[in-house]
């Protein structure tokens, strides 16, 4: 079995399907689906932790595919939460 690096394939076209499990672990540089207080959807980015603030909250970074969309930052001051991590990427033929 080949191993696959943390983040795989960073392609998605629109008509790909993604899964996203709520139970599995995020690790850095994996995908996932996210959501911050002040926004009315979802948005899938990449997770990218960036420690933590002076309070112990956690600081995330939700980088976009995209290099034209902002990053989002999940912290004290712009609160979210992930709603679950892509466990499967289907490729639209």
């Amino acid at each position: 079995m080949l191993a696959r690096p943390l983040g795989g394939d960073d392609s998605f076209a629109d008509g790909d399907v993604i899964v996203v499990d709520p139970d599995a672990p995020i690790e850095p540089g994996r995908f996932v689906v996210a959501k911050t207080a002040n926004q009315q959807e979802a948005v899938f980015k990449k997770y990218r932790p960036r420690g933590v603030d002076k309070n112990g909250q956690e600081i995330i970074e939700l980088a976009p595919l995209n290099q034209d969309y902002p990053t989002i930052r999940i912290d004290a001051d712009n609160p979210g939460l992930i709603v679950g991590r892509v466990v499967r990427h289907i490729k639209k033929l």
